[in-house]
């Protein structure tokens, strides 16, 4: 009886210490790991949980404002990248890497992805439902709750498609977070079919990688934010409905309030040109298909959960 007191009362004092922390001033509150984007305008001043709950997987974006979609003229856009002005009024936390097989074991139970031979514990996981991916999030948010890691007005999510090529872009204006080209020694996709801007987009190179399969998180270039695999590897899940973008600009956009038949997925994949890894190139897909996500995988946002009111 005495141990179970002590353990009711350890719980308790630990949840003050939470609370009064999270009612400090934000500037006494500051992240482990804050990244400062370029944007054209910082609106709001950012909430941040009291510490980073792990500084190795997850970074901090400030909201800004910036292009979202592609110029008229960059090679081989696509109809539905109608460039327009969005503003994200609040910071979160995003995957520094995708969500890996093992991390998605330890928190389901099982490890959906069949990809023989590949690293379990550093390979994305694939052959995910958009379902799967929100399943998981809301499980490790209770996880991590529970746990004391993150405060309980945060929640993991997938991102917003706006806070997806936010991220991806780290302040880029490129068709690429890299630049105007890519060539399959930058990213995992189909390297027979490299892009360069300069040469009118798409190039055939009979000599390009084709790897076949996903490789281990982190193994090419970051981008600026420090942001691993936001082109080629797998295709990520994003929060929205897919539809046409709006026309004006936009503040925290979330999609199309109805429903419609496919989910954004976002970033291109190994087994895609690299043409289809540009920065604004927006695809969908059925969020309960079973057969053609084998390339289908997610990296997670902890945001701060808004009030109706927001």
């Amino acid at each position: 009886m005495e141990l179970f007191v002590k353990k009711k009362t350890y719980d308790y004092c630990l949840r003050l210490i939470q609370i009064t922390i999270l009612l400090l001033p934000i500037s006494c509150r500051k992240a482990s790991t804050t990244f400062s984007p370029p944007a054209t305008h910082i609106h709001k001043v950012a909430l941040e949980p009291a510490t980073n709950p792990d500084p190795s997987k997850l970074v901090w974006v400030q909201p800004g404002t910036f292009l979202m979609g592609s110029p008229t003229n960059e090679p081989w856009r696509m109809g539905q990248e109608t460039q327009h002005q969005v503003t994200l009024t609040q910071g979160f936390y995003i995957g520094i890497y995708l969500v890996t097989r093992k991390e998605y074991a330890d928190v389901i139970g099982h490890d959906p992805s069949n990809h023989p031979g590949t690293n379990v514990d550093r390979c994305p996981v694939t052959q995910v439902q958009w379902f799967h991916a929100t399943n998981y999030c809301a499980r490790r948010t209770q996880q991590e709750q529970e746990q004391y890691k993150i405060p309980p007005n945060w929640a993991y999510r997938l991102p917003t498609e706006a806070e997806w090529e936010y991220a991806c872009r780290a302040g880029s204006t490129t068709a690429f977070y890299c630049g105007n080209a890519l060539s399959s020694a930058k990213a995992n996709f189909d390297g027979q079919y490299e892009y360069d801007a300069s040469r009118g987009g798409q190039v055939i190179n009979t000599h390009g990688a084709i790897i076949g399969h996903p490789t281990e998180v982190g193994s090419y270039q970051t981008n600026d934010w420090g942001l691993y695999d936001m082109c080629g590897n797998v295709w990520e899940w994003c929060q929205d409905w897919y539809a046409a973008y709006p026309l004006e600009d936009v503040s925290d956009p979330t999609g199309p309030t109805n429903a419609t038949s496919q989910r954004v997925i976002r970033g291109g994949s190994w087994k895609a040109p690299a043409a289809q890894c540009r920065s604004a190139f927006r695809n969908g897909q059925d969020p309960k298909d079973e057969g053609s996500n084998l390339d289908e995988g997610f990296r997670v946002v902890l945001a701060h959960l808004r009030s109706k009111r927001e």
